[in-house]
């Protein structure tokens, strides 16, 4: 029986450590010669929380326009 747990055991740790993936989207630099750059942001309100968008485009490793969108989203509160 014990042996049997162990190989189970085995088993699902083998399976696990097979399904890890690298972050292949992940990227250190810009490429700005060519590129769109976004970034992510939220700023927490007492009842909402801002999304805060920004977006930007890169030409000829110049900073060509720069896109921010702001959006309001109801606040999820102290979660644990």
């Amino acid at each position: 029986m014990k042996k049997i747990r162990l190989s189970l055991l085995l088993i699902g740790v083998m399976a696990f450590t097979a399904c890890e993936k690298e972050k292949e989207d992940a990227v250190n630099s810009v490429d700005k010669t060519g590129s769109i750059e976004t970034e992510l942001s939220v700023e927490h309100m007492d009842t909402a929380d801002i999304l805060i968008t920004k977006h930007k485009i890169w030409k000829d490793k110049k900073l060509f326009k720069e896109i921010i969108k702001k959006d309001t989203i109801p606040s999820l509160g102290d979660t644990l």
